[in-house]
């Protein structure tokens, strides 16, 4: 699915001023930022002075820009900021937005047809400011950045956990693994040209609904209900549950660099008829260097989460917090840690790095769950190893439910900017 666009529409001629480099050439041109208050946009002040004339008191601004403001729609927002050019480059305002969350309120599942979303970008701006017609060139709109991203359906949330960590040694050529996490893995993260990221959805999901209902106390937006409505039903949690996302993010300098046009009028005939497919076509373009990298890469496929649920079962406390239950990890979680070391290390290599007292209370927490035969015996234990390969299956014809279905942009109801 296409999972964000970032789209520069460029000012018409008549409200910028040329500017040349020292040879002469064309390189950038600028534009009075009042321009834009003409059509309905804000100013900011990057100074704000008090002149010092007793006789007539005022403040002056100077260094005015435009701030990034969101614009809400039925099922989210779209970002955009002007920017009012410079010696590189021309003056333009840049929108940005999910094409999945405006056209349906979440994106754990969307559309892959590139026109469509590029449509739902432009049909919500153009609602919300239907004059500046007068002052943006739309011939001149360009593709900064298209968020391509496929999905692997794992058996458990262990399982994924697992496989993230064997993803955060995995590196090929010029693409170096960079800042992995717990739930996340990623690859040229930074990069101008382009990252490819995997991470799990339904983490994600979750932080989302917590973000919502934390918003929702002070913000009464519409769209913000059916957010929430979309992310907590039963088809998206459905749909994300141990499933690992792997997204490219792709800029324009990407894009040049592999003879793809930017200016989207060019990029429509580029694309043709396949303007489902090429959201594809650029994930593997991106994504499969990688994956074939994994060919030549392992992962223990340990018997652990057995033994994890078991400290769950004995360990977890549950307490009350604002009327809700809530889950206290922290006791099994160490003693799975325990675990984890004693079959990596050895008992007794443990039992020399520990105090004493804190090597026989979780010996004796562990001796809860498994025989002390067992725990003496964990460091002779094999791992089933397989490889990295085999474990990722990402099915490229079940990337959505079978219910869903293309929303046709110009349904959207714009509330106003």
């Amino acid at each position: 699915m296409i999972d964000l666009l970032q789209i520069r529409i460029y000012l018409k001629s008549q409200f910028i001023t040329e500017l040349f480099d020292k040879d002469g050439i064309l390189r950038g041109g600028e534009c009075a930022p009042d321009i834009i208050t003409e059509y309905g946009f804000s100013l900011a002040a990057g100074c704000v002075e008090k002149s010092d004339d007793p006789k007539n008191p005022h403040y002056e601004v100077g260094r005015l820009y435009h701030p990034f403001e969101s614009l809400p729609s039925s099922n989210s927002t779209l970002a955009f900021k002007f920017k009012f050019g410079g010696k590189n480059y021309f003056p333009h305002v840049e929108i940005k937005a999910s094409p999945a969350k405006l056209l349906q309120g979440h994106n754990a599942f969307g559309s892959t047809d590139f026109m469509n979303g590029v449509n739902a970008l432009m049909y919500t701006f153009w609602t919300a400011f239907p004059f500046v017609d007068d002052l943006l060139e739309i011939s001149s709109s360009e593709l900064y950045q298209i968020d391509s991203t496929y999905s692997a359906k794992m058996k458990s949330m262990f399982e994924c956990k697992q496989v993230i960590t064997a993803l955060s040694s995995v590196s090929t050529g010029k693409v170096k693994n960079t800042k992995s996490f717990e739930s996340t893995a990623s690859w040229s993260y930074g990069s101008e040209y382009s990252a490819k990221i995997a991470y799990l959805k339904e983490v994600e999901v979750n932080r989302q609904l917590q973000e919502l209902k934390v918003k929702m106390k002070t913000q009464k937006h519409e769209y913000l209900t059916k957010q929430l409505n979309a992310l907590q039903s039963e088809e998206v949690q459905s749909f994300v549950k141990n499933v690992i996302r792997f997204e490219a993010k792709i800029k324009r300098k990407w894009l040049k660099e592999n003879g793809i046009p930017t200016r989207l009028i060019d990029l429509k005939k580029f694309i043709g008829d396949r303007s489902a497919e090429f959201c594809e076509w650029l994930w593997h373009k991106n994504f499969d260097p990688i994956f074939e990298t994994f060919k030549g890469h392992n992962m223990n496929m340990q018997n652990d989460e057995k033994i994890f649920r078991e400290c769950k079962i004995v360990f977890d406390k549950y307490r009350e917090v604002n009327g809700k239950t809530v889950v206290v990890e922290t006791k099994s979680r160490n003693v799975y840690q325990f675990y984890l070391s004693c079959k990596a290390q050895g008992l007794e290599f443990m039992k020399g790095i520990t105090s004493s007292s804190g090597f026989y209370r979780n010996y004796s927490d562990l001796g809860q769950v498994l025989s002390k035969a067992q725990i003496q015996n964990l460091h002779t234990q094999n791992s089933v190893v397989i490889p990295l390969i085999k474990v990722i299956n990402i099915d490229f014809s079940n990337q959505r439910p079978a219910s869903f279905r293309e929303i046709n942009p110009n349904v959207l109801a714009v509330v106003g900017a």
